[in-house]
């Protein structure tokens, strides 16, 4: 069995298996990368996003994770519009993963808006919670 977990110099997690193992094992060795990147997220103010550089490269490799990416993002901007309730966005720049919290107040084909007219591309988004 070969399985690697890579942490790349942008502080992404990459986690790769090359053969076939039990969903056990896998399911703990994952937990073991996302905690890995988890301590490495820097959580900003939405403030800060404006003076971040964001590369074109999309952050999700396969269609489910995009697809849950945009659910989500859909849920957070309704419960912005509607109740006003913040969410957790995980998502990475140019140095690595960042969190911030704050409402989501509108979605377009190429990226989410903020409150303050803040916006971070779509690709870079990681997570929505």
């Amino acid at each position: 069995m070969l399985i690697s977990c890579v942490i790349c110099a942008k502080n992404a997690v990459l986690c790769n298996v090359l053969q076939v193992i039990p969903t056990k094992f896998l399911n703990n060795f994952k937990k073991r990368c996302v905690m890995k990147m988890n301590d490495q997220i820097q959580v900003i103010e939405k403030e800060q996003i404006k003076f971040l550089h964001f590369p074109h490269q999309e952050v999700l490799m396969n269609k489910k994770e995009k697809h849950t990416r945009c659910l989500d993002l859909k849920r957070a901007m309704s419960l912005g519009n509607l109740e006003h309730a913040k969410v957790k966005i995980i998502f990475a720049d140019d140095k690595g993963p960042k969190k911030v919290e704050t409402t989501v107040w509108g979605i377009t084909e190429k990226s989410v808006i903020l409150k303050q007219s803040t916006i971070i591309p779509l690709k870079r988004i990681i997570s929505v919670n």
